[in-house]
């Protein structure tokens, strides 16, 4: 395919500093030109303790690597997309009368128009800044703004089953027997109505549709060589017995046997009963010896950094944050509202609840260079989480442990965005590896309430 027929794309310093991993992680498929004017903003940033500054080290790093590479004025390609710095290409008045000629943002796109009147073709420009995106335009230039992450993979796919094959897993559940079958007994239709055999992620959940009658309906699992049935299915854990599909599958996703190793990773709206879960099964595997310690925590703005300006011990500081968790660990149990003595002091049953159901629920900072053997590990708010901090957590897992991202990317605190944080970061990277299980819930898995499933959809 030669040059012209690619996308050249022209970013603006804001589209890497809200997901440095644009480079790489498919959002732009072509040619993507950075201007030389970007680099300079981006090196204001890099001391700098917060996401932006983590973005320019990041973004400072991959051109370093590329560099090495090759010549990056000329263009290197990164797996796919050709990655180039490009300078001033002119000296005619590019801008329209009134713009200010040594503003970055004015230099930025002037580099583009010069780029365009050079005769290279299909130029986009690309800004989150809507003022510079108008001018843009009022210079001939197409314009795109970062568009959501491309990879919608939510870890489950409906498929069609031919019939002789939905009937060999219909008899084989009703037996009570597990089954398998590879992926070629599948099909899904492409836009022609042709049957296509799926592809398929490892431990990706499938619905399967009878081709006979589609309301007859089978779930099962990839477990990267075939396609099998539910170990789990229909099982009630510590009182909770999922409602609907997702939270089969969920159910599926959480539930372990004793020594064995795996990161699940839960991203979805409030209501969809992400952390109920979790916690249920925690509880019941704990108890049942699976696991000899089972630990929450929970990522908010002040977790690292801001907790010594709040009275009394790290213990208490922390409970303040575990409001959340409380309140589904009251779903799961009955609570004495009555208090109780404790070593001579009087404590309410609610500061009694995690020690009766043998968790320890500590600050995310407290599991740093720590080794969890034979651990569940739980984080709650995991798009609160910077990526360095989802790794460090990660990390810790060690022989037997089972550690749970929970979140959802589009409630996030602080200074992080839906692009950035460690719970998309995970999501992206973990992806087809053999110990996760990916499971991204919508609205439609909301089970709260009406009115939480109709505020997630139009708030």
């Amino acid at each position: 395919m030669s040059q012209q027929k690619l996308i050249n794309y022209v970013l603006d310093t804001n589209v890497l500093l809200q997901n440095p991993d644009c480079l790489i992680d498919d959002s732009f498929r072509g040619i993507i030109n950075i201007p030389e004017v970007v680099i300079t903003e981006l090196e204001k940033f890099k001391k700098e303790d917060n996401a932006r500054g983590n973005a320019s080290r990041i973004i400072g790093r991959l051109l370093r690597k590329l560099s090495k590479q090759g010549d990056i004025n000329k263009g290197i390609d990164a797996g796919g997309t050709t990655i180039k710095i490009i300078g001033k290409l002119g000296n005619g008045e590019e801008l329209l009368d009134g713009w200010d000629a040594n503003d970055p943002d004015h230099k930025i796109l002037k580099t583009a128009v010069q780029l365009q009147k050079s005769g290279v073709e299909n130029i986009v420009f690309v800004t989150n800044d809507v003022y510079l995106a108008t001018k843009a335009e009022r210079c001939g230039l197409k314009t795109q703004d970062l568009m959501q992450e491309k990879d919608e993979y939510t870890g489950q796919q409906t498929v069609l089953c031919q019939r002789e094959s939905f009937n060999y897993i219909f008899a084989g559940k009703s037996a009570n027997k597990g089954w398998s079958l590879l992926p070629e007994n599948f099909y899904v239709l492409d836009e022609h109505q042709q049957r296509v055999v799926p592809t398929l992620v490892i431990n990706q959940f499938l619905i399967i549709q009878n081709e006979a009658n589609h309301k007859e309906i089978k779930l099962g699992r990839f477990d990267g060589h075939s396609v099998v049935a539910l170990q789990h299915e229909n099982q009630n854990v510590f009182g909770i017995k999922a409602r609907n599909r997702t939270q089969q599958f969920l159910m599926e996703a959480l539930l372990t046997e004793e020594g064995e190793e795996r990161l699940v990773i839960i991203e979805g709206p409030a209501g969809t009963a992400k952390t109920l879960f979790a916690l249920a099964v925690g509880i019941e595997a704990k108890q049942n010896g699976f696991f000899k310690k089972f630990y929450v925590t929970r990522s908010n703005v002040e977790a690292d950094e801001s907790f010594g300006y709040l009275p009394g011990s790290m213990d208490i500081k922390f409970d303040g944050f575990l409001n959340p968790i409380y309140d589904n660990l009251s779903v799961l149990v009955n609570i004495d509202k009555d208090t109780r003595k404790k070593d001579g002091k009087e404590v309410t049953d609610k500061s009694l609840l995690l020690e009766q159901l043998q968790i320890e629920a500590k600050p995310l900072n407290y599991m740093r260079g720590r080794s969890l053997r034979k651990s569940l590990i739980f984080v709650d708010e995991s798009q609160n989480l910077t990526r360095a901090q989802v790794k460090m957590i990660t990390t810790r897992a060690g022989e037997g442990s089972v550690v749970v991202l929970c979140g959802d990317t589009e409630q996030i605190d602080g200074h992080l965005n839906k692009f950035n944080n460690g719970l998309t970061y995970a999501l992206r990277c973990m992806k087809g590896e053999k110990l996760c299980y990916i499971l991204r819930l919508n609205t439609a898995d909301a089970e709260r309430s009406e009115l939480s499933k109709v505020a997630a959809t139009k708030l």
